[in-house]
């Protein structure tokens, strides 16, 4: 997980208080934004227009996010899946897991990929000194 400093979350904030106040469309954000946090930018900044019933202006930014995605994780991608499938909307799927693409993401990604195979390569090896492991 990555944790913004208090500079960042304010400046954060400030940007997006004026991409709200203006509709501007994506922007270059490398000065303002640590590298490897545009996508979670672009994120952030679209999931604010969306909740505020700019959904256009939302989805140019997570379109925009989707680029520089690293590490599989694919946020923006995903969520851009997930409005499509919903008609544009951020809704709340009525009946949990009755949309598995949200665990199927979740579960594929390489962290959790990694996790899993680390969690089980611990538990068949038996424990030291152990006469029926």
């Amino acid at each position: 997980m990555v944790f913004l400093s208090k500079e960042e979350s304010r400046s954060w904030r400030q940007i997006a208080d004026r991409i709200l106040a203006t509709g501007e469309g994506p922007l270059i954000v490398e000065e303002q934004v640590r590298a490897g946090l545009i996508p979670a930018f672009h994120f952030y900044i679209g999931m604010l227009l969306l909740a505020s019933g700019k959904e256009r202006s939302g989805k140019e930014w997570i379109r925009m996010g989707m680029a520089g995605e690293p590490g599989g994780l694919f946020s923006n991608s995903y969520l851009l899946s997930f409005l499509e499938r919903h008609g544009g909307k951020l809704v709340i799927p009525e009946t949990i897991f009755s949309d598995p693409a949200p665990y199927m993401h979740f579960a594929s990604t390489p962290m959790l990929v990694d996790a899993k195979a680390a969690f089980r390569t611990h538990c068949i090896h038996p424990c030291p000194g152990s006469p029926n492991p």
